[in-house]
């Protein structure tokens, strides 16, 4: 009998330590999968992008979305006060959502920025629909999308929009982001004369099809405003909107249960 005991004890001793070891493992497995969520969180411009067009009385664009959960952005220009954007449609998408509207009224210029998330991968037509006709104006519309590693949920923060007259700077709207990570800066400025790349220290530049310009920063600080500037030849006007954006990663965390044992997540062996 004493035997016997000695045995169960044993075997009890052992088994105690086999649930704390796996209540460590569960510890270190809980922390490396949120450690992965979190450092796949860098956004990243989708391929394909961005795309832009300005033609007269032009009104769809082209694109190939890369992959499901991706944000897309949409940004019009048009030399109207008078005519925004009703609502924006695109087989594959969301709902389409307007992030800023600014009209520049010695310009005689509303820019708009809209956005989504795909719910659909692969071509499709984005179509935007103006609150009355568009005869004789040539709307310029950017689109654009950003990714991350995981799937994700977009939201837009902080947005604005400004104007100047007479000058070689374009300086585009001072934006403050929020308080989270895994935030981008997207701006878009449209030159009456000719506007070329910025410098900015983080934000990258890319002219379009009609010379008018977009600026991005992926990896902005929490809380903190952000007023990217670039130039234009010769002196003259320009109009600029800019959205800060936001991802909520998904993560994953592994709960530990005991299944009615004495073991626990914080059980030293």
């Amino acid at each position: 009998m004493n035997s016997n005991r000695s045995t169960l004890g044993k075997t009890a001793r052992v088994l105690t330590k086999c649930v704390a070891c796996v209540a460590i493992m569960a510890s270190v497995l809980t922390v490396g999968l949120e450690g992965v969520a979190s450092a796949s969180g860098a956004i990243t411009e989708a391929a394909t992008f961005p795309v832009s067009v300005e033609s007269l009385e032009h009104v769809t664009l082209n694109i190939n979305p890369q992959k499901v959960g991706d944000l897309l952005i949409l940004s019009s220009q048009i030399h109207s006060q008078t005519n925004p954007i009703s609502s924006v449609t695109a087989p594959g998408t969301g709902t389409w959502q307007n992030a800023e509207q600014y009209v520049n009224v010695p310009n005689n210029i509303t820019e708009e920025i809209w956005y989504t998330t795909v719910s659909t991968a692969g071509p499709t037509t984005i179509t935007v629909n103006y609150t009355g006709s568009i005869t004789g104006l040539s709307p310029e519309l950017v689109a654009d999308s950003y990714t991350t590693a995981n799937p994700a949920t977009w939201t837009v923060g902080n947005a604005g929009g400004t104007g100047a007259a007479s000058t070689t700077t374009i300086t585009f709207p001072s934006v403050t982001s929020g308080a989270g990570a895994n935030q981008l800066y997207w701006g878009y400025a449209e030159s009456t004369g000719t506007a070329a790349i910025g410098g900015t220290t983080g934000f990258a530049y890319s002219l379009t099809t009609n010379g008018n310009l977009i600026t991005t920063d992926l990896a902005l600080s929490p809380t903190t405003a952000y007023t990217p500037t670039a130039t234009e030849s010769a002196g003259s006007s320009n109009t600029s909107i800019a959205a800060i954006f936001s991802a909520a990663l998904t993560t994953h965390t592994v709960i530990f249960n005991n299944n009615g044992g004495t073991g626990s997540m914080s059980n030293e062996v």
